[in-house]
């Protein structure tokens, strides 16, 4: 997979391992979304859901992209979110997890990954491009991974 991939897979979208109950009808009525003129958000969000790919969301500042996904993963019943906004100071620990403590006194690297990206249904991250080249690089790997079947 080339850069464009690495973009449309760390924005937002839905793991493969969602079965929870989706109202469709509800979900892209605009009305519910709350926001004027995303119908075309709206359609790209259904074609996601569908086919359990990843949805990319650039524009200008002010333009709702952030209240766009929040009321759409709040019209999902039942999903687990994880939202965060990254900046150059975001660390892997905010993403994943903090570091378990006991294990690392024995020499082991644990993270305590509840509530973290690697437990959520749906993930939505915030300025993505402004995150450190590490930050993006391990989140980019772990998408793969998880998309992969590999982690859990």
């Amino acid at each position: 997979p080339g850069l464009t991939r690495w973009h449309q897979a760390v924005v937002s979208g839905s793991r493969c391992v969602f079965y929870g109950k989706i109202d469709y009808s509800k979900l892209f009525s605009s009305s519910v979304l709350g926001l004027v003129d995303r119908e075309r958000e709206a359609k790209q969000l259904m074609y996601a859901l569908f086919t359990r790919e990843h949805m990319l969301m650039m524009g200008l500042a002010g333009t709702a992209k952030s209240q766009f996904a929040t009321n759409a993963f709040s019209a999902i019943d039942g999903a687990s979110v994880f939202q965060i906004h990254l900046t150059k100071q975001t660390t892997e620990e905010y993403v994943f997890g903090p570091l378990n403590i006991v294990e690392l006194k024995k020499g082991n690297i644990v993270h305590n990954t509840q509530n973290s990206i690697l437990e959520a249904d749906f993930v939505f991250l915030d300025e993505f491009f402004d995150a450190s080249d590490v930050t993006q690089r391990t989140i980019y790997f772990s998408i793969v991974i998880v998309n992969e079947s590999i982690l859990k």
